[in-house]
């Protein structure tokens, strides 16, 4: 469906919303992602390499040639990122993709929505903007907007202003930015706790990796290749440096509830609205992750385990 069938009986303020872009989604009326490979090597050993498919832009609802980078809360985001069986970055992961975009772009675009009279039209105008500088094919852009992210503050929701209702977001990306990141480009966001995770402007848009990961390891050749589960590479005791400069990491919001993906029903227990989770972490529980449950038993990659066999030679 056309965006601008679809906004129609929307409400003009975006926060009342965020059900009308769960059922959007649930109901196809969104421009299938496209995704880059990022090739990230280990930072103490360049022979170890994750490949991660990351989106190449914004989640647009509609349809192509009339779509829009659709405004979300951290809370709408995790549950989209559980309908299509992807993931919510870390930071580390959000810049190794603008370190890697051919399109790196300043989010001075922003300034482009005074006048709006309406979120939607805010909305609107901050995704023709970004389109605006980028031209009309945006293959791969990062850069012009924030994301809500992973990260270990959450597993301490007691040291968070909003407790277990807090969101972090990071992004913004500029080389005139005053924050530092882990990449090429510094930040106007640095990971920030202070909004809950109902929060919702025109900066923040919806962008993640792919639930399954490509790790290799060894000389070319005579490397070992595999395919992981995203889930299980961030909590990996060896592997976690490849999505993650922070420790191992939960790679959803361990307070908000699982959704189902679509290809296993797409309902959100609980209601969408409905109040914090129990921290389960949805692995094989996933279409993909039971497949690789199926086809190993345990989603635990051949590469890993000789990395892992290596290291305890070594010691």
């Amino acid at each position: 469906m056309k965006w601008s069938e679809l906004k129609k009986g929307w409400d003009s303020d975006m926060r009342n919303n965020q059900e009308r872009v769960i059922d959007a989604v649930r109901a196809g009326h969104y421009v299938q992602p496209e995704f880059r490979s990022v090739h990230i090597k280990h930072p103490k050993d360049p022979l170890l390499v994750a490949s991660v498919q990351m989106m190449s832009d914004a989640l647009h609802l509609g349809e192509p040639g009339d779509s829009v980078r659709v405004t979300v809360s951290h809370r709408t985001a995790q549950a989209i990122a559980d309908l299509l069986d992807l993931r919510m970055p870390t930071q580390w992961l959000a810049d190794r993709n603008d370190d890697a975009a051919v399109e790196r772009r300043d989010p001075q675009v922003w300034l482009k929505t005074e006048g709006a009279t309406s979120d939607v039209r805010t909305m609107e105008l901050d995704s023709d903007a970004i389109t605006e500088v980028c031209g009309k094919s945006c293959t791969w852009i990062s850069g012009p907007w924030k994301l809500w992210i992973n990260s270990p503050r959450l597993m301490h929701p007691e040291l968070e202003l909003f407790g277990k209702n807090t969101a972090i977001n990071y992004g913004g990306w500029s080389k005139l930015a005053p924050s530092a990141s882990t990449g090429k480009r510094n930040v106007y966001q640095s990971p920030g706790g202070r909004h809950p995770i109902d929060h919702v402007d025109e900066s923040q848009k919806f962008w993640a990796v792919d639930d399954l990961v490509l790790i290799t390891w060894g000389k070319e050749g005579e490397d070992i290749t595999d395919l992981m589960s995203l889930d299980q590479v961030a909590q990996h005791p060896d592997l976690w440096p490849l999505v993650s400069h922070t420790g191992p990491i939960l790679m959803r919001h361990p307070w908000i509830p699982p959704c189902v993906s679509l290809e296993e029903g797409g309902s959100c227990p609980g209601g969408f609205s409905g109040g914090g989770g129990g921290g389960s972490v949805p692995t094989a529980g996933t279409s993909r992750g039971k497949r690789l449950a199926a086809a190993g038993g345990v989603i635990a990659g051949a590469a890993a385990l000789a990395y892992g066999a290596s290291r305890w030679l070594k010691l």
